[in-house]
Order: C-alpha cells, then sequence, then structure tokens
C-alpha cells in the first residue's frame, strides 16, 4: 500500500467515512468505486479507507495500481489473482492457472476478509468492468475499494459507484495555505486565495486538489496576476464534471502543466525525467537519486532540483517511512507527453 504523501488529508472526512460504511456493512455491495476528474484526491482517500482497515472489518489489505508505463505489467484479472496471492503470502498459488486458481483465491477470501484495492483502473489492460465481473464470484468474504476516472457500467456486477467531487471552498483555501506553509513559499498572499481559487474549478463541482497545488507552486516564482492572465482563459464549468469529456480535462491539466513545466531548470527538468520513467506512485528515495544521476548531476545540483520541484508541488514526498519522491500519475502522464513530443521534434 502506498504511504500518504500527506500529513493531514482536508476536507474529505464526509467522503472517508461514507465509503468506509459501505465497505464495513455486510449488506451493501460487495464492490465500491471511487470515481471522478484526475487529481481529484481518488488515491488519496483509498490509502485513508485501507489504513483503517481492521477497524472496517478487515485482517489484511491488498493494493495494485494499475500502470501505463511500457516496461509494466497491464493490470488484468490474472495479474490481480498473482497480487493476492503474493501478499497475502501464497506463493503456491503462483504455480496454478484457471478454475483451480480462481478456486483458491475464492477459498482464502472467504477464510480471511481481505480489502482489495484497485488503483487507476482507467488505465488497466483488461476493461475495468470486466476485471470487476470476474472477481465479484471469487470474494467470499472479502470487498474491493477501487478508483477511476471512468464510471463503472456494468449490468453483471452491482458497483457501488461513488463520485468524488472537488473539495469545498473552505477546505480548497485551507489546502492553499498548508501547502505554502509546509513548502515554504514565501510570497503567498493569503488575500490572493480567492481569484486563484476559480482557476482550479468552481463552487459547483468544487475544486481539484492537485490544480490547486500546482497553482499554489507556481506562486514560487510568478505572481497572482501572471498566473490568473495565464490560466485564466480554461476553466472547468459544472457541465464538464462529466469524466467523459476528455478534451477539456486534457486541455484543462495541459495549461496547468505546461505553466508549472516552464519554471524548470535544466537540472529540474532532467529529474523529472527520471521519476516520470519510475513505476506510478513507486519513486525512490534521495540515496538512490543521487546514485542515478551521479554522472550528469553533481549532488547539490540534485538537493535543489528536488527542493524546487517540491516546492513547485511537481514532485510528492512519503511523509512517513523512507521518504521516497515520485510523481503524481497525473504529473507523470502529461511530463511523459512533453518528453515524447519533445523527442519527435529533435528527430
Amino acid at each position: 500500500m502506498p504511504s500518504p504523501s500527506y500529513l493531514e488529508l482536508l476536507g474529505r472526512e464526509k467522503e472517508i467515512e461514507e465509503i468506509k460504511n459501505a465497505l464495513s456493512d455486510s449488506q451493501s455491495k460487495r464492490i465500491v468505486g471511487i470515481t471522478g476528474l484526475g487529481g481529484n484526491g481518488k488515491t488519496s482517500i483509498a490509502i485513508e479507507v485501507a489504513r483503517s482497515f481492521r477497524e472496517i472489518g478487515f485482517q489484511n489489505v491488498v493494493w495494485q495500481t494499475a500502470s501505463t508505463k511500457h516496461r509494466s505489467t497491464p493490470m488484468t484479472f490474472e495479474t490481480v489473482l498473482d497480487d493476492i496471492a503474493k501478499q497475502l503470502g501464497k506463493p503456491e498459488f503462483l504455480s496454478l492457472q484457471g478454475e483451480e486458481l480462481e478456486r483458491k483465491t475464492r477459498e482464502r477470501l472467504s477464510h480471511t476478509p481481505v480489502l482489495l484495492v484497485l488503483d487507476n483502473m482507467e488505465t488497466s489492460g483488461d476493461s475495468q468492468n470486466e476485471i470487476c465481473a470476474r472477481l465479484s464470484p471469487i470474494l467470499g468474504n472479502s470487498k474491493v475499494l477501487l478508483t477511476s476516472r471512468h464510471h463503472f457500467e456494468t449490468l453483471e456486477v452491482d458497483i457501488f459507484d461513488y463520485y468524488l467531487q472537488g473539495l469545498r471552498e473552505e477546505a480548497s483555501l485551507k489546502l492553499m495555505e498548508q501547502t505554502a506553509e509546509e513548502r515554504k513559499i514565501s510570497n503567498f498572499n493569503p488575500n490572493d486565495c480567492e481569484s486563484l481559487l476559480q482557476l482550479a474549478g468552481n463552487n459547483i463541482t468544487g475544486y481539484l486538489p492537485l490544480a490547486l497545488k500546482l497553482i499554489t507552486g507556481q506562486l514560487k516564482l510568478k505572481s497572482p496576476l501572471e498566473i490568473t492572465k495565464s490560466l485564466g482563459n480554461v476553466r472547468l464549468t459544472e457541465d464538464d464534471a462529466d469524466t467523459k469529456n476528455i478534451s477539456i480535462f486534457k486541455k484543462f491539466w495541459g495549461q496547468i502543466f505546461f505553466r508549472s513545466f516552464q519554471m524548470l531548470s535544466s537540472s529540474e527538468f532532467e529529474l523529472m525525467a527520471i521519476l516520470a520513467a519510475l513505476k506510478e506512485q513507486e519513486g525512490t528515495t534521495q540515496n538512490v537519486l543521487r546514485k542515478m544521476t551521479k554522472e550528469r548531476l553533481p549532488e547539490e545540483k540534485l538537493k535543489e532540483a528536488i527542493n524546487n520541484n517540491w516546492r513547485y508541488c511537481l514532485l510528492e514526498r512519503e511523509e512517513y517511512g523512507n521518504h521516497r519522491y515520485f510523481l503524481h500519475i497525473l504529473t507523470s502522464q502529461f511530463f511523459s507527453r512533453i518528453l515524447a513530443y519533445a523527442g519527435r521534434m529533435n528527430r
């Protein structure tokens, strides 16, 4: 299970409680899906729920994140079964196939209630609906918590589709202030928040946490007026909250990320490229980064790049454990597009 990249998850108490109640109720649906726009905090909510797995009646957590990296194995029904076997300490299951593997997995999930979390399912190899349909008959006493940008639509399985809206205004303002304080953005002024807030959503559908953080990070080098002028022509309306509106979604995030990427120095850009090549949410520590960049970046340059990218909110940092650095899945995807475009231009 990923470690959180935040000290406190703001403004999501109600959503976390409702999802925990759905999972702990033995009479409720066995599969719960958190859906909504990218950058809305679905994974963070899943982490908070999973951290309370014993409190809501489970004995173990199994977590798998779907990956879009070309060297990674796509999420399929079979890879989910493999991860269940590995994470529950049943390596003997890995030699089984087909109905025998499904039977053994069903027995294990019936004997020990497990919370199975499948994250970022919009990028899975098999369709998310197919994976749900095949998992449902073998869950036994276990349940599944899913996250995806797309709604779950299957007639074969009854899924509790929990659509996640953005943060309310009070929590959004608090998030911007908290981000500025944590990341030492000295020229942050709370009086500027009202105008900047409208760049990250609206008061009907709420405000996207990742967008709020990136806009706050841009204050490190830009004035509120510069940010408003550069981002003011792309806004999310109530109608745009439909997760199927891909063109608006890409245009909105493309504008925000492009403005943040423009702030990068060459060493900061190189650090982003290294982290973008790693598996989503996997990341690595500063010591490993030092070894990876030894020939290209002096230690002081690397340290400066890490600090600046973190302050720009382009870099996430594990707040517990080994303090790994990693990219949010959206940051990784949009930066990879920049790299691909640059590669085509250099041919």
